[in-house]
Parts: C-alpha cells; sequence; structure tokens
C-alpha cells in the first residue's frame, strides 16, 4: 500500500525534524512530534509550533521510530511517497534508512503540485491548518488520487485530531 508523508522541521537547513504526517491510501494515519528544537526559525515558531498537539503525538526519536515502523506494517506499506527531499530524507534518518520492503519515493511533479495547492484553496479549514504534518499528508494524499488516479480532487477526512485520544487510534 502506498503512504502519503509530510514533515515539518525547525531550521532552515531541515535537519531537525519536528513532526512526521503519514497517511496511507485507505485513510489510515499515524502522527509523531519530536520535541521543539531551541534554534527554530521564527516562521516555524510563529506558523508550525501552534499547529502541534502536543501528547500523546509528542515523543522520543526511539518511540517516534517504533510508532512509524508498527504503522507502515500494519498498513503493509509498500511504498512512502512525498514531494519533497526533506521529507523522505529526514524519514530515513529518522528510521536509519528505508524500512526492508518498502521504496521511498519523491516526485515533484507541476500538476501534482498545482493539485496540492488547490486542496487549500478548496478547503479554507486546512489552510489554516497548513503545515501540520498530517494535514499536509491528507492534501498530498487527495492531490496524488486527483492527478495520477483522475479522481475528485477533495479532502476526504475529517479534522484529524478530533475526538482521538491516542495515535494507535487511527489504526483499526
Amino acid at each position: 500500500m502506498k503512504v502519503f508523508c509530510d514533515t515539518e522541521w525547525s531550521d532552515e537547513g531541515g535537519e531537525h525534524l519536528l513532526s512526521v504526517g503519514l497517511v496511507a491510501e485507505n485513510g489510515q494515519w499515524c502522527y509523531v512530534e519530536l520535541r521543539k528544537h531551541p534554534l527554530s526559525t521564527s516562521f516555524v515558531r510563529e506558523v508550525i509550533w501552534p499547529l502541534l498537539q502536543g501528547a500523546p503525538y509528542r515523543c522520543e526519536p526511539d518511540e517516534a521510530h517504533d510508532r512509524i515502523l508498527k504503522f507502515l506494517s500494519e498498513v503493509e506499506a509498500t511504498e512512502v511517497f512525498s514531494d519533497f527531499f526533506h521529507d523522505t530524507a529526514l524519514l530515513q534518518r529518522l528510521l536509519g534508512g528505508a524500512p526492508v520492503g518498502v521504496a521511498l519515493v519523491r516526485r515533484r511533479h507541476p500538476l501534482l503540485l498545482q493539485a496540492y495547492e488547490d486542496v487549500f484553496v478548496q478547503h479554507p479549514w486546512a489552510k489554516e491548518e497548513r503545515h501540520n504534518a498530517l494535514v499536509d499528508a491528507f492534501a498530498l494524499r487527495s492531490a496524488y488520487r486527483s492527478v495520477f488516479e483522475k479522481q475528485p480532487l477533495d479532502v476526504a477526512f475529517a479534522y484529524p485530531f478530533g475526538g482521538l485520544t491516542t495515535p494507535e487510534e487511527s489504526v483499526k
């Protein structure tokens, strides 16, 4: 199964991972946050920090590693797809390499990038939450399905954090 990935990082160089959002083709998802980095840019402090969810999603890197590998195994992931180099690079660094049997794929296609932007134009609530890694991963999934599977561009998901009390509840 294809899994869509977005990450957020704290610094201009993209070295300090802040959060990871993963959304499977079937809509199951995983979200983790790491500690806020003290040298975060002003953009990160002003835009991204307010979108972080905290507990129970915030965890240490070892736990984030384990949660993500568990999720990828449970959804039987064969590919993790992203649209930006840092997403796959930061995920690969966190996991210590690509998981066995899972390809890390990055593709920056002009139509995909436009469809991704269109998600935020058509769905104002998503625009307000843009730069939350999970919301952005859902938007990437929608854009991918629109461009490559010729499905209507939609955001067929509710606000991902509404009503969940633990990350494990997203995997059924």
